[in-house]
């Protein structure tokens, strides 16, 4: 059996594993500033992934979580519907065009 890659403790970086209400998943690396978790970034970068593929706005995030990417993409922290809704409000806000343009919405 083939060894596990030894992970880069330089900068760390994790997977943010997204799953939207229509099924689709998106797999995201994350730089996590400190190897602490930043569920903001995973989002951002999971709806952004999502518009660029299908080119429309994304269903809601029910389910996610960060695994540390290697043999057997160990879980480090999961989230469900719930969780994510209380951990950030509207997922979709993230990354919301209007918001980076200056409008204050």
């Amino acid at each position: 059996m083939k060894k596990p890659p030894e992970p880069d403790h330089s900068s760390p970086k994790f997977t943010f594993v997204a799953l939207f209400s229509d099924g689709v998943v998106t797999r995201m690396t994350t730089h996590c500033e400190n190897g602490k978790l930043n569920l903001g970034r995973g989002l951002a970068l999971s709806v952004a992934a999502y518009e660029s593929r299908a080119g429309k706005t994304p269903p809601p995030i029910v389910a996610a979580k960060f695994v540390e990417p290697g043999y057997d993409d160990t879980v480090l922290k999961e989230y469900d519907a719930k969780a994510l809704g209380e951990a950030v409000g509207n997922v979709h806000e993230i990354h919301d065009p209007a918001r980076t343009k200056g409008d204050p919405r």
